[in-house]
């Protein structure tokens, strides 16, 4: 059994940026533009993250980190690593849905990754983070929940390329083969990066199809 989640949620969280006055519309994001939906908003994207997205800067660098809820989980070997992304995200007032592991006790890792799996394409996240050993097993267990796209990724740059080329909504990390300060430095690219679009779109919309 995987028990229940653990919710860490920052007692504070940092300054936000002003937005004009919510609109009207219901369900409408305060800051959006209150004319028609707009395509994150279609695509049923948590409203924190569709204005994270529609205030990206150029090549899907984001000046500002807004908070978003990410869902987390590791098996026994990538437990650590684990804990430390939590502790991060948590530091730059993001919500965190720790899925476990909660301990260093043996387990297997299809069961936590299917859960980040579940808590992004439910949409209880916005976004997922999984360790394992080697960060391959987890990402594969993830990625067979439909809708979920799962990169492992070995630095800042394949995370921020996961984000803007592959619109990955789940980061998968390898404990025993990342460094600490690699792997922190990766997460903080891949929440800072967003989806390019473009030649891109159609890309991921084969992945989806499959």
């Amino acid at each position: 059994s995987l028990g229940a989640p653990l919710l860490v949620i920052p007692a504070e969280s940092p300054p936000q940026p002003p937005f004009p006055p919510p609109s009207s519309r219901r369900g409408a994001c305060p800051g959006l533009d209150p004319g028609p939906e707009s395509t994150v908003q279609r695509r049923g994207v948590r409203c924190g993250l569709a204005v994270r997205l529609l205030r990206g800067g150029p090549a899907g660098r984001l000046p500002t980190l807004l908070p978003v809820r990410v869902a987390t989980g590791s098996d026994h070997a990538g437990y650590r690593l684990k804990q430390l992304l939590v502790d991060r995200l948590a530091e730059q007032g993001h919500e965190v849905v720790d899925l476990g592991a909660h301990d260093e006790s043996r387990v297997d890792y299809p069961d936590y990754g299917a859960a980040v799996g579940r808590a992004v394409a439910d949409g209880r996240a916005d976004l997922g983070v999984g360790v394992c050993g080697s960060g391959i097993g987890i990402a594969m267990a993830a990625n067979k929940i439909s809708g979920i796209r799962a990169a492992t990724v070995h630095d800042a740059v394949s995370a921020s390329l996961a984000r803007q080329h592959n619109d990955a909504n789940v980061v998968c990390f390898g404990q025993r083969l990342l460094d600490d300060g690699v792997a922190l430095d990766a997460l903080d690219a891949f929440l800072e990066a967003s989806f390019e679009g473009g030649r891109h779109a159609g890309r991921v919309a084969k992945l989806d199809a499959l």
